[in-house]
């Protein structure tokens, strides 16, 4: 019998943690992008990298030109 009450309060305990579980993740689904947001977000990147690759290779370009 006591075993039975452990088992049920262990298995109580973890319905309790995937109701908070299930809470939390309720509370920040708004936080979650959805697919064509990240993927903005990504195309967005990607972008912002090219154009700091350009600004880079001008500025190199600027330096050896003073140099020389």
């Amino acid at each position: 019998m006591a075993t039975a009450v452990e088992k049920l309060k262990e298995l109580v305990g973890f319905v309790t943690q995937a109701n908070h579980l299930r809470q939390t993740t309720l509370q920040q689904m708004h936080k979650i992008p959805t697919t064509r947001q990240a993927v903005r977000g990504l195309l967005t990147l990607s972008d912002y990298f090219q154009r700091l690759r350009a600004l880079s290779h001008l500025w190199a370009t600027r330096r050896e030109a003073a140099i020389s």
